[in-house]
């Protein structure tokens, strides 16, 4: 079979596959079984949030049986590929999981190899998702059908989060005042030296930083200028 065919076949796969979900389960029983279509065995996906910064939240769903954060890139979007070699911190891992009887069995020194994608989302959340295999080594006529099947379980595994949060994990909408107050926040001016350098009172000033805290839900003006710079609202 062409790959022309072949990605034919898999998006009428793919566009019954999740079309068919009703609930959150029914997506990720959809998304091992498409792991399954590319001859895959594992998959991960996690949300990672940019805050509190000394320990970021962050959600991992699949049946990947190993932490996939040194596997995963934070920075920028990206997609990699390779492999790692099982050891004895995998297996400790693995003894200590109810569900890895239910896994193909990994012994030391196993390769396994994988192939990731990670996306920038709103307010500096990054969505990552990893497909990950024993023994077979991914080839390069792989690659083109892989990169669509990531960014179709993305795009599904998304838009089924997105309908699940609540309102208040939506974007946060700043007006340009209130980013123009926080660039010169962010600059260490004083909210008397940002009136004059805007013409304003400063009675204004400190008005537009307590909107802005409310917006942001944070509690103080130092916390709002770091919370909007690392989730990229200024």
């Amino acid at each position: 079979m062409n790959n022309k065919v072949q990605l034919k076949s898999l998006t009428s796969y793919l566009s019954k596959t999740f079309s068919a979900c009703k609930t959150l389960d029914d997506l990720w029983t959809a998304c091992i079984s498409t792991t399954k279509q590319v001859n895959f065995e594992h998959f991960s996906f996690r949300i990672q949030y940019p805050t509190p910064f000394t320990n970021p939240k962050n959600h991992t769903y699949g049946n990947y049986p190993f932490n996939p954060d040194p596997l995963l890139s934070t920075k920028r979007a990206n997609i990699t590929s390779g492999f790692f070699r099982v050891c004895t911190e995998h297996l400790d891992t693995l003894s200590h999981l109810e569900t890895h009887k239910t896994a193909p069995l990994f012994n030391l020194d196993d390769n396994i190899y994988y192939i990731t994608q990670s996306i920038p989302k709103q307010d500096g959340v990054f969505e990552h998702l990893l497909l990950a295999r024993a023994h077979q080594k991914i080839e390069y006529r792989e690659m083109k059908t892989l990169h669509f099947v990531i960014e179709k379980m993305t795009a599904e595994i998304h838009n089924w989060m997105s309908k699940i949060n609540s309102p208040a994990s939506l974007a946060v909408t700043l007006s340009t005042r209130e980013k123009e107050i926080l660039r010169w926040g962010a600059d260490g001016k004083t909210s008397e030296e940002i009136a004059i350098i805007l013409g304003l009172s400063q009675d204004t000033i400190n008005f537009h930083y307590k909107t802005i805290q409310n917006k942001i839900g944070t509690t103080n003006r130092a916390q709002a200028i770091a919370y909007a710079i690392i989730k990229d609202y200024i």
